[in-house]
């Protein structure tokens, strides 16, 4: 497996800087506490589609390995941030060609994208594409690391019926049950 690079694990340093500072005071306050302890100004990176959600764009330049390092990355922000060891995480590519590359990369086995991942979660991990999420049952929330490769094109939309994405299925009730108010 490859290790990571010197600037990979400061752009991690500064991903959990942020979600660790975003679990305690929220978005807002999180990028102004994290400038101020990281000596820099990192730029906000916010989604209308995501609400109040955190999100971040680490910039890398190409062959800088961001498939890799986001690899690593889902499970270091899910410990900070959720304070679990098998997070869900909406993984957005920006075109269908990248999200086809990302799914065979996070899928294969001897992938050191999918190393990166079991590294972390061991076998517990799912990954699949968005519109193959209803084969995940509520066995694996929970329990297994779940990855979920989309587009942004998926959820960057007004009229919302036209995507399935947004579209009501019966098939997840199970999955909500048990979840508290």
């Amino acid at each position: 497996m490859f290790t990571l690079k010197g600037y990979q694990e400061r752009a991690l340093g500064a991903v959990e800087t942020f979600f660790r500072h975003a679990r305690v005071v929220g978005r807002e306050q999180a990028w102004t506490k994290s400038i101020s302890e990281l000596g820099q100004a990192p730029r906000l990176y916010d989604r209308s589609a995501l609400g109040e959600v955190p999100a971040v764009c680490v910039r890398i330049p190409t062959g800088g390995g961001k498939t890799y390092l986001a690899a690593h990355a889902v499970a270091r922000i899910g410990q900070v941030l959720l304070d679990s060891d098998a997070p869900a995480a909406l993984w957005l590519t920006p075109s269908d060609a990248i999200r086809t590359q990302t799914l065979a990369m996070l899928q294969t086995p001897s992938h050191p994208c999918r190393l990166a991942l079991e590294s972390h979660f061991g076998d517990r991990v799912r990954v699949c594409a968005l519109e193959d999420l209803p084969t995940v049952g509520p066995q694996e929330v929970g329990a297994s690391a779940i990855i979920i490769v989309a587009t942004i094109q998926s959820f960057n939309v007004r009229d919302k019926t036209i995507r399935n994405a947004y579209a009501f299925d019966e098939g997840f009730s199970a999955h909500f049950q048990s979840l508290t108010p």
